[in-house]
């Protein structure tokens, strides 16, 4: 190692997408994965920066799409003018490339378009058929080239998947196919909706092996006069990948939630307390500390020491009172 020059990494999206690596994007149909991807080529074919980013590209980046089942002249082109994109720097490729036996197709059609961002969508379907798609071993020995290529190139590569059909658990292991796909990407993210608010959509990481996990970041799917639909991002959540894979709440637990929630806001109407005493107070109300902890979340109250209401967030005075 002493002959290896560091070097540190560079990002197209700050802790979210790499160039060089690989990126996994996970989400049911519907939710809005893919048209998140065409928001980010927009964005990056204008140099304009992406959702809670301040600083942009110093010019503009082409991406090229791998896509199958979106038609280009119905959706893929008005979808991406809703965006506001300059469409000459887009590229799409519309043959079923087969990974890894045509990678070497993949890689000159990169070269060719000058591309540095790279959107396969969906994922598994550029996969060779012969890979079995829930086997370790076989998902690794087909993508490793892919990542080896996205390292050469320096182009970051962003896989689209269909979750599987299972209900709750970790979000990690909800990504239609094996774990290999995750355990390749440097990156994993969730699209799914927001618990809080059915007609918000939510981004959230689900690993992150470069940076520290980024703020889960919400969004709206909103339309424009002439009926496409785009992105209204909405800014950053508490909300987890895997809160968004959640079994739905029963009849108890939405109450204990509606409980807690009332309890939160009569406590806190009058200024911050520290989550000790809040704690203390919820016990004796019969409230555990777990639904305390998820209502904290979606109320969005301020944590650490001190909890308080959005509308007032705890000073360094308040704190500095609080630990008298």
């Amino acid at each position: 190692m002493a002959s290896v020059q560091p070097e540190t990494v560079s990002w197209i999206w700050t802790n979210r997408i790499a160039r060089g690596k690989f990126t996994v994007f996970d989400g049911d149909p519907g939710e809005g994965k893919s048209l998140l991807t065409l928001d980010l080529a927009a964005r990056l074919s204008m140099a304009l920066p992406l959702p809670e980013q301040e600083t942009a590209e110093k010019k503009p980046l082409k991406t090229l799409f791998l896509i199958c089942e979106d038609d280009l002249a119905d959706t893929i082109a008005p979808r991406l003018i809703a965006a506001g994109a300059e469409r000459s720097n887009i590229e799409v490729l519309t043959s079923l490339l087969q990974i890894p036996a045509q990678l070497d197709q993949l890689e000159a059609h990169i070269l060719e378009v000058g591309a540095e961002l790279v959107v396969m969508d969906p994922l598994n379907a550029y996969i060779s058929g012969k890979v079995n798609t829930h086997n370790d071993h076989q998902v690794r020995a087909a993508l490793t080239p892919l990542v080896s290529m996205a390292a050469r190139l320096g182009v970051a590569v962003v896989g689209v998947r269909h979750l599987n059909k299972q209900v709750g658990g970790a979000a990690m292991y909800r990504g239609g196919g094996s774990i290999a796909y995750v355990g390749l990407a440097r990156s994993a993210f969730l699209v799914g909706v927001d618990p809080d608010d059915s007609s918000a959509r939510v981004l959230a990481a689900t690993k992150g092996n470069l940076s520290t996990r980024p703020d889960s970041l919400r969004f709206r799917i909103v339309q424009t006069d002439q009926k496409q639909p785009r992105l209204e991002w909405l800014g950053p959540c508490d909300i987890s990948a895997d809160q968004l894979c959640a079994v739905p709440d029963s009849d108890e637990n939405r109450s204990a939630a509606k409980d807690a929630a009332e309890f939160l806001r009569e406590v806190l109407a009058d200024g911050p307390r520290p989550a000790e005493e809040l704690y203390k107070l919820a016990e004796a109300s019969h409230i555990s500390q777990r639904t305390l902890r998820r209502v904290r979340a979606q109320l969005r109250i301020s944590k650490g020491r001190l909890w308080a209401l959005p509308e007032e967030r705890p000073t360094s005075e308040t704190t500095e009172k609080a630990g008298r």
